[in-house]
């Protein structure tokens, strides 16, 4: 899949995001070049959809794509609050968050997002 293909895929896309995050983000590794999860971690140890994390603010939650000591990325929808996802972290690395249309990565390494470990 090239950039282009991915841009005309997704560009009317009118799925929620339980719906289309896994396959986006798949396409997007292609489109990348890169390793899907499954294929660089078939056993989901380090690199996974939908782990289990602590948040920085107390509870549990899911980071939608978990990457060990990468990133962890969370898709919003398009009327979602991008903002509640980027609470300071207590993360090595902060992690990207994403949105349809948005990509933000922290400037700091603790700037972004909920705890993910």
């Amino acid at each position: 899949m090239t950039i282009q293909d991915f841009k005309a895929k997704w560009r009317a896309v009118a799925l929620k995001e339980s719906a289309a995050s896994q396959e986006h983000f798949i396409d997007l590794c292609r489109a990348l070049g890169m390793q899907t999860p499954a294929e660089a971690d078939s056993a989901g140890a380090f690199y996974t959809f939908e782990r289990g994390v602590a948040k920085s603010g107390g509870g549990k939650g899911f980071a939608d794509v978990w990457y060990r000591s990468h990133f962890a990325w969370e898709y919003k929808g398009r009327h979602a609050n991008l903002n509640a996802a980027s609470r300071p972290s207590t993360a090595r690395s902060g992690p990207p968050t994403a949105g349809r249309k948005t990509l933000r990565r922290p400037t700091t390494r603790r700037s972004c997002g909920a705890c993910w470990r």
